[in-house]
């Protein structure tokens, strides 16, 4: 007996069982969605074979440059200033902010000055660590250049109102009392008070930096008792701090005054009382104590009125009894 197949039915057939043989297959290989689905199988068990011909053994990085005259050294970690043949090296780069110090090394082929708020110092190697703005200069075969310059800033500081990005960084994150603030990629305003951090990196070598300081633009004050509204006084002057932390200093007639246990002045003379607080802000209150007799004085005075009225009175008495003979 022979069976005619129908050619539509024998398609049908051959499809759904090249559909069983594909699920399957892929039954058989197990795949996550983090795993990649290329490469060689095991035909045991049909788990992909790790291709270890691209491992690599990990060495010594080389040195990238952030900007056309600044590169970072991984192993020193520090930024390098080419100098002719030389390097310079710091660790930080040219135009950075921080609270911290600063490591510099200069080849000793080289003589180097470094400027603190625009006044020179001789400089070889070592640590930067007190307040200021700062510019390294060196000199090489007669030349003079001016390689980076960074600030060093107290943790409370009037002096950072705004961060723009050195060369080759960029921010990824600024806030202010805790909260988001707006920024660009190379820009942040800090001109408001308040407590900041700000979270940057130097993009090619992938080193993060954070800048925490807290913004202070507000004067301090003194409280001063003894002043006239024309700035003079005709006795003794105290003054008070509303600030334990603030300094005071007091000039008298030009001249710098000791003020160890009291805050009262007392001496006649032109004053300049100026207070200083932790962020750099500063008031200065200039007045004049007049001549007065203080309580000496007075004593003095009336004793000296006492003797005067009598001497007057014993001149009357025997200018009165007078006897003519």
């Amino acid at each position: 007996m022979k069976i005619k197949l129908n050619s539509g039915w024998a398609y049908r057939c051959a499809a759904v069982f090249a559909g069983l043989l594909m699920a399957a297959v892929l039954r058989a290989v197990p795949v996550s969605a983090d795993e990649s689905i290329f490469g060689p199988v095991d035909t045991f068990s049909g788990v992909l074979i790790p291709d270890s011909s691209g491992e690599e053994t990990e060495g010594p990085r080389q040195p990238v440059w952030i900007s056309d005259n600044t590169f970072y050294d991984f192993e020193k970690e520090a930024f390098g200033y080419p100098v002719g043949d030389l390097d310079v090296y710091a660790s930080v780069a040219d135009g950075m902010i921080l609270t911290e110090r600063v490591g510099i090394i200069v080849p000793e082929e080289l003589t180097a000055v470094i400027y603190r708020d625009g006044h020179p110092m001789q400089f070889t190697t070592g640590i930067i660590e007190d307040i200021g703005s700062y510019t390294l200069e060196v000199s090489s075969e007669g030349q003079v250049m001016q390689l980076f310059s960074f600030m060093i800033v107290n943790g409370i500081t009037n002096k950072v109102l705004n961060y723009n990005m050195p060369d080759g960084f960029r921010i990824t994150d600024a806030v202010r009392d805790g909260e988001p603030i707006g920024w660009s990629r190379n820009y942040v305003d800090t001109s408001t008070e308040g407590r900041y951090v700000i979270s940057y990196e130097c993009s090619r070598a992938r080193v993060a930096y954070t800048l925490k300081v807290t913004v202070d633009t507000t004067p301090p004050t003194l409280i001063f008792g003894g002043i006239d509204e024309d700035g003079k006084a005709r006795g003794p002057v105290s003054f008070a701090k509303t600030d334990d932390n603030d300094t005071v200093q007091v000039i008298k007639d030009d001249e710098p005054v000791g003020m160890l246990l009291t805050f009262t002045l007392t001496a006649s003379g032109r004053y300049v009382v100026n207070v200083f607080d932790e962020a750099g802000n500063s008031t200065s209150y200039p007045f004049i104590i007049m001549m007065y007799l203080d309580r000496n004085g007075q004593i003095f005075g009336i004793v000296l009125l006492v003797v005067i009225v009598a001497v007057v009175a014993l001149f009357i008495y025997h200018k009165k009894h007078l006897r003519v003979r």
